[in-house]
């Protein structure tokens, strides 16, 4: 009964808030291995996929094409990168190095992760026809919405660490929550990605963070805050510099208002064809 009472005590960080995070940490775990299993088996979650792609695409416009894909730049790969060597050497100057040190890798650790899973899974993106930008690597899990999760989280994390005021936090949490729900939108609104891919997404993103904010607070607890020397620091410039390299190289978005790309398909689609389990194509034209 001592160990029970401790894990849920508010009096130190190896209580309550331990508890809380690995849970939530599990709850990822537990999300994405559902996500591949249903994948896998072909289940009802990826009859789901479909179902909303269509539904999505039956409500496209030409404006919400270019809302939407302002807001999945956000997250781009460059994007994230550059936030986090920013943040990096904002706490390193600010002498929170092991809070730097811990961001780095959860960003490298999360972005790696999904690189090689996608690699392994080899799932394809939706049909052609229900893009709206292009993309060339594979669709399981989204890149964009793991680093959402998580360069999101972590700020959401730094905010919160400023500002201790309970409701202050609600709004941070608030917002953090909003902002990786317009990416996921925007991820499916422009059909480059799967409803299961987001979701896997999110996973890796969200428990990448719960693990990074478990060792800060558990460091920083122990006092194991100690300087780090400077070819450390060289290592991770030099890791952020070949992951901002290599997202130049291979982020291929191609803007929508290119006149080299057909414009966003933003053809009515009747409900029968909304609600059925297979990719909706448009009637070929005529001439």
């Amino acid at each position: 009964m001592r160990f029970f009472r401790a894990r849920f005590s508010t009096e130190s960080f190896f209580g309550f808030p331990l508890t809380a995070l690995v849970f939530l940490a599990l709850a990822c775990v537990w999300l994405f291995v559902t996500v591949v299993q249903d994948y896998l088996a072909q289940d009802l979650l990826v009859a789901a996929d479909v179902r909303i792609e269509n539904l999505l695409f039956a409500f496209r416009s030409v404006q919400g094409v270019r809302v939407f894909y302002v807001v999945t730049l956000l997250a781009s790969p460059i994007t994230g990168a550059a936030v986090v060597a920013f943040l990096g050497v904002a706490l390193y100057w600010s002498r929170r190095r092991m809070m730097a040190l811990l961001g780095i890798l959860g960003f490298v650790g999360s972005q790696g992760t999904t690189a090689v899973l996608k690699l392994l899974f080899h799932r394809a993106r939706p049909d052609l026809l229900l893009r709206a930008v292009s993309e060339d690597s594979f669709s399981l899990p989204s890149g964009h919405a793991t680093q959402a999760a998580f360069v999101l989280g972590f700020l959401g994390y730094l905010a919160c660490v400023r500002f201790r005021g309970l409701w202050s936090r609600i709004a941070i949490v608030s917002v953090v929550a909003l902002g990786v729900l317009m990416m996921d939108v925007s991820r499916l609104y422009l059909g480059v990605h799967f409803f299961s891919d987001v979701l896997s997404g999110n996973a890796i993103g969200f428990f990448a963070l719960f693990v990074v904010i478990i060792a800060d607070q558990w460091l920083h607890a122990r006092r194991g805050l100690g300087a780090y020397p400077v070819r450390v620091w060289m290592i991770l410039c030099a890791i952020l510099v070949a992951v901002l390299s290599a997202a130049s190289l291979f982020y291929a978005d191609a803007s929508p208002w290119s006149d080299a790309l057909p414009r966003p398909q933003t053809r009515a689609v009747a409900p029968q064809e909304v609600m059925t389990s297979t990719i909706y194509h448009p009637p070929e034209q005529v001439p």
